[in-house]
């Protein structure tokens, strides 16, 4: 639940001080409550909490269920609407995963909630691609991206080529 994890999360990350990036996936579980305002201002507090940090946020959106009806699929692609513009106006990193999983009932289990082996595969990607992509990511050296790149030596002024 996300107020559990607002409650937690500064107690989480001072365990761990050393990590750079941080990746919240919560908030389909709340939707059974159906308390959209309550929820919201859990995640707001949430957000409000991490902002603090030292550490590159993420919030990763929540999936569509299937065969769940109708209004708490309404209630998931709301919520993800929703964390979708409140992440951007608050500067913190929102990886959406409602596309890729909508209509894909091959990558769900049979309860239509829990996600099969594929399905994890796809959501640990699109994290991980989203990681990668993020401007938070490390940048990467430009002289192995081009090997033939030439580099001036300071002694001489001779170039090798790298």
């Amino acid at each position: 639940m996300v107020s559990d994890i607002s409650e937690n999360i500064l107690e989480i990350t001072a365990e761990h001080p050393t990590v750079k990036s941080l990746v919240i996936h919560t908030g389909a579980l709340d939707v059974v409550k159906q308390q959209s305002e309550v929820l919201k201002r859990d995640f707001n507090d949430l957000l409000n909490k991490v902002r603090c940090l030292n550490t590159e946020v993420f919030i990763s959106g929540p999936l569509p269920t299937v065969r769940r009806g109708d209004e708490r699929f309404s209630r998931l692609l709301m919520l993800n609407r929703w964390l979708k513009e409140t992440c951007a106006a608050q500067s913190v990193n929102f990886i959406d995963n409602f596309n890729i999983f909508w209509e894909r009932r091959h990558l769900f289990e049979a309860d239509g909630f829990c996600l099969n082996k594929s399905g994890v595969q796809l959501l640990s990607y699109n994290i991980f691609d989203f990681l990668r992509r993020s401007p938070a990511a490390p940048a990467k050296d430009k002289r192995r991206d081009n090997p033939k790149q030439q580099i001036r030596q300071p002694s001489g002024g001779k170039t090798a080529t790298a």
